[in-house]
Formats: C-alpha cells, structure tokens, sequence
C-alpha cells in the first residue's frame, strides 16, 4: 500500500522548521528501486482536509493511485508547508500592486527557492529511493506557489526538466517576472502544464480575464524560449484546490509517461 509521513527540517533562511509532507508510492522499498519525485508547494493543502487552509484539498494520493492503478506509474510526491508568510517566501520580487491594502510585499522567494531546490532536494535524495536526474524530477504549484515554481523550474533548470504553473500569479510582478525569465537562458530541455481557470477572480486584486491572459502570455513565453509548453484553460473553473486537483491528473500522468517511456 501507498503512505503518507512527515518530518520536520530546518529552514535557514527563515530561522525556523518546516513539515515536509512525502507520498510514497505502493511497493517503496520492496526492491531499492528509485522512483521519480514531484516536489510541491503549499504542503498543507496537499492530502489531508482537515489541515488545508483554503476549504478543499488537491487529493494528491488519490491521483497517484489511479495513474498506477491504470498506467503502473509510480513517483514520490513531496510537498512543504507554508507558513504565515507565504507570500513573502513565494515571491522573488516585491509586488508591482497593493495587495489587501499593502503598498508592496514579497522579495524573499530566491531564498526560499535556493532551500528548496538544495536543501529540501538533498534531504529528499538522503532519505529516499529518488531518481536524481532532471528528467525524473518536476515541481509544481498553484497561485503564488505557480510564481514560485516558475521561479524555481527557470533559475534551477538543471534540476527540475518538468514545470506545474497553475494559476500562476503573475500579475504580482509581470514585470519582474519578464525581466528574470528573458535575462535567464535557457539551457536545458524542459516541459511545462500552464493552466487557468476562467472564473479566476481574486477578490479585488485581479479579475478573471488577467489570469487567462497572462497564463497565455506565459506559454508564449515559454515557447519562444523552446520548453515544451502545454497550456489548459477552462472556462467554468475557480481558483481553487478543486480545480487544481483536476489538472494535477494530467500534469502527473504526462510527467511519468514521458519519464517511463525514456527509460524503456
């Protein structure tokens, strides 16, 4: 059977511990093989109902059973909890708008990206049976946790071959964001799921319209860059667990069947 368990790390940068919640996949360890590894954002939202900050959960384990159940694909999905100050620790670059009242927020997400792709990666690689090559290995994440993962998937890209940008914030900072990824070559051979809902609507931060158009902006972005980039708009959809836990399927499935059927 699949499990679910935790550990708590140290996070330097922000002087405190962090949960780190790790999916392991039915038949871990039976045999020391090594299995590709999903890393995520907003580790609370992740799994369970009860701890989820947001209402809905995005059933990470559920997907994961079904893609085995029906492909025999298997991966560790890792997720990291946030914090109080998730926006702080998910944006590199301090907001271009006021933000529930706030002149500017944000600025510490290269620190946090630089624990995640390093520290939190080694100690993944240390406990567990990981694939530790780029093209076993893709991070994912959804509002300001796409902004993030988009951070993390340009400026770490020899270690992450498969990007997850759902509902990404862009609108945080296009700006930025622009400058960063097109004064960031592009290196590496990568893949991308870009997704929008099409009733994004923020409460009176952006309206649903600037989310479909920026996530149109990022695919173009991404192609012109060469990644191989997928992009999923739905019209009917909110900017929710729910939403995203349905596109998680395809992200998850694609991921695998590109990973399993190289290694064939």
């Amino acid at each position: 059977m699949s499990k679910i368990e935790n550990f708590e790390m140290e996070m330097k940068p922000f002087h405190c511990k962090r949960k780190i919640w790790v999916y392991l996949p039915e038949g871990y360890g039976a045999d020391g093989r090594v299995y590709p590894v999903i890393y995520m954002q907003d580790g609370q939202n992740l799994f369970y109902k009860e701890l989820t900050l947001y209402g809905d959960v995005w059933h990470i384990d559920t997907a994961m059973e079904r893609i085995y159940r029906q492909y025999g694909f298997a991966a560790i999905v890792v997720g990291v909890e946030n914090s109080k100050d998730r926006i702080t620790e998910y944006a590199p670059w301090r907001s271009s708008m006021k933000i529930a009242g706030i002149e500017s927020m944000g600025g510490r997400g290269a620190e946090y990206a630089q624990f995640f792709a390093e520290d939190l990666k080694n100690e993944i690689d240390r406990r567990y049976n990981t694939e530790r090559g780029r093209c076993g290995t893709a991070v994912i994440g959804s509002s300001a946790g796409g902004m993030i993962s988009c951070y993390i998937g340009i400026r770490y890209q020899e270690i992450y071959g498969t990007m997850g940008l759902f509902s990404t914030a862009v609108s945080f900072n296009k700006k930025a964001m622009e400058e960063f990824i097109s004064q960031t070559p592009q290196v590496h051979k990568q893949y991308a799921m870009i997704y929008a809902g099409g009733k994004e609507d923020i409460a009176d931060i952006f309206p649903a319209e600037e989310m479909v158009d920026n996530s149109i902006w990022l695919y173009k972005t991404f192609a012109s860059r060469g990644i191989s980039a997928e992009l999923v708009l739905n019209s009917d959809l909110l900017h929710n667990e729910y939403a995203w836990s349905i596109y998680f399927n395809k992200f998850a499935q694609d991921f695998l069947l590109r990973y399993y059927k190289a290694g064939e």
